[in-house]
Order: C-alpha cells, then structure tokens, then sequence
C-alpha cells in the first residue's frame, strides 16, 4: 500500500508538471487514502509535499506554506532531514508563494503549519 501510495503521489506530481491540477488532485487525494490506511509514515509525508505543490500551482499560496511547514515540522519531530531535492523542488514556488503573500502572512502561514498536529495536517489535505 505504501508503494501504490508513493506512485500516485508521483502520479499527482506529473500532472502538476503538465499543467492537468484537477488530475493531480484526484492522484493526490487517492495516495493520501491508501497513505492513511498503510498507517501514514513516508507516505503521507509525500502527499504532504505533493499537496503543497498543487496549492502552489493554484495560486493558494498560504495554504502551500501551511502544509510545507507542517510537512517540514513532521520530519524533524520524527527526526528525519528532508531530503534535498524536495527542498530545492518547492524553492521556486516557494519564494514565489512567499512574494505573493508579504512577509507577515507567510510567517503566519508557516507557524500555523508547524504548530498543526499530523491529523489536522491530513484533514486540510
């Protein structure tokens, strides 16, 4: 399960790049179900990423910041370092969410992501 979540993660990640965002959030939602029966882990932390994209490529920009910052706050609560090519991959829109929304309401997106527990994280997905 926590494969066939993984691949419709990347799924959802390959239609963002083809610009098909309704597809990708039918891939999205489906991997963060089969995530969630598997009992989460990597899995869940991948929709997390993916679903801060898909925000970020519908021009939700606090709600990117929000699920990235709870993504990132998961890993380091587990203890894990997030892998460097998710973080140079969600640089870009990123800094593009951020510039879009001024400093002050970033910052409030990304407290308010790291403060999230892990069931409310899945439930704004």
């Amino acid at each position: 399960m926590s494969t066939e979540a993984r691949l419709l993660h990347q799924m959802a990640m390959l239609d963002l790049q083809a610009r098909r965002t309704e597809d990708a959030a039918v891939h999205l939602q489906e991997g963060l179900l089969v995530a969630l029966q598997a009992g989460g882990g990597m899995a869940l932390f991948n929709g997390l990423d993916c679903c801060g994209h898909l925000c970020a490529a519908t021009r939700r920009f606090a709600e990117a910041i929000t699920v990235w910052a709870a993504d990132a706050a998961f890993f380091r609560h587990e203890g894990f370092t997030e892998v460097p090519f998710y973080v140079r991959r969600r640089a870009e829109p990123l800094r593009e969410a951020r510039q879009a929304l001024g400093d002050a309401v970033a910052r409030a997106a990304e407290a308010r992501g790291a403060a999230m527990s892990l069931d409310t994280a899945a439930d704004l997905v």
